[in-house]
């Protein structure tokens, strides 16, 4: 028995007996299909893509990812820097040849910042405990203007 060929992911065998050949087919990878949860600008994220064939399995991007994040191995990973929809595709390849090409998005939220409102001098403030078993709610009244705010 000879290997003839090795072409297309095919190997083509032939026996000295036989004048016939045998084909042995390698499948090429795959990755499967998701749907990526929103993420938040700023915020570290780490998400591992399943991809089924002989490892090791590359994914070979293309497209655009958020700045601040990459792809490596089988990991999409970083903290992005800018908010916005970004669309994406991956490619698996090992060995045996590349698969099908899947495409992904990805929306970056930007950061919500909270700015409290202004305190003001004479005003009363008042907290408590909607739940139950509080002794009432807490007064607090603020009679001085702070200069500067203290130092740690």
């Amino acid at each position: 028995m000879s290997i003839a060929n090795w072409f297309n992911n095919r190997i083509l065998v032939n026996t000295a007996n036989w004048a016939s050949s045998v084909a042995i087919v390698f499948d090429p990878p795959a990755i499967d299909a998701v749907s990526l949860p929103n993420i938040y600008q700023g915020t570290e994220y780490v998400f591992t893509f399943t991809t089924t064939g002989t490892d090791p399995v590359e994914l070979i991007l293309t497209g655009s990812l958020p700045p601040g994040m990459l792809v490596s191995g089988k990991n999409l990973s970083g903290t992005p820097t800018v908010p916005g929809t970004f669309l994406f595709g991956l490619t698996p390849k090992n060995e045996n040849g590349s698969g099908t090409t899947v495409y992904f998005t990805i929306t970056v939220l930007p950061v919500s910042v909270v700015t409290p409102a202004p305190l003001i001098i004479g005003a009363t403030l008042q907290a408590g405990n909607s739940g139950g078993g509080s002794p009432g709610p807490i007064k607090i009244k603020l009679t001085k203007k702070v200069k500067r705010w203290p130092t740690m």
